[in-house]
């Protein structure tokens, strides 16, 4: 079935953000059409009990089109107003430099919305954003995956899955980490045609 209420939200709420970086700082965050579109038909597919009929948004994007902060502002929808308590998001790349530039997008993003900035409290040493309202947090986290048991992700963001050096982590942060949610999500974003290993988790994901 589709909710278009549910799906219309989701692009509302990121059409409230504005742009952080160059001469678009300060502009409201239009989506794109390819961008509303894939928002609105995974945000709004839902099943018989009105939960999300997909869990896996998988968004293979060329370079320079704005895939940082569309991971930045989907990550703040997952710790701010999907209705998820004590939810944890994860921004996961294969090292902290990587993953800190959609923190710091989300970042640049709270500092220009008032409301969100009000509920929000940052830490930022640790590189967590953590709504005070509902307990859910944003934080993120690299590819040392054997400290990565237990936990309970409401919404795993993985930039540049292509490259991840190996799939440790994938299986950790998708195999049952989920099963505590009734509607967890997993956003895999990497970029078009950069990986030309075959045998790679990013490949792998491709084909399926």
């Amino acid at each position: 079935m589709y909710n278009k209420g549910k799906a219309d939200f989701v692009v509302s709420f990121i059409q409230c953000l504005k742009h952080v970086d160059g001469k678009w700082y300060g502009v409201p965050f239009t989506l794109l059409d390819w961008q509303q579109e894939a928002i609105l038909e995974f945000y709004g597919t839902v099943k018989e009990n009105d939960a999300r009929q997909y869990q896996y948004l998988y968004l293979e994007i060329p370079k320079k089109n704005g895939k940082s902060e569309l991971a930045a502002a989907l990550g703040l929808y997952h710790t701010f107003a999907d209705g998820e308590m004590h939810g944890e998001v994860y921004v996961v790349a294969a090292d902290k430099d990587n993953a800190s530039i959609i923190f710091n997008a989300a970042l640049g993003m709270l500092e220009q919305c008032r409301s969100l900035k009000k509920r929000a409290k940052i830490v930022e040493s640790q590189k967590v954003i953590k709504d005070t309202v509902t307990g859910t947090f944003m934080r993120v986290m690299s590819s040392e995956a054997y400290s990565k048991h237990g936990y309970k992700p409401s919404c795993v963001i993985f930039d540049e899955l292509h490259a991840q050096p190996n799939r440790e982590l994938w299986d950790i942060l998708t195999f049952g980490s989920g099963s505590a949610r009734l509607q967890p999500v997993w956003i895999v974003l990497t970029t078009a045609g950069d990986d030309p290993d075959r045998s790679s988790i990013a490949w792998e994901v491709h084909e399926k």
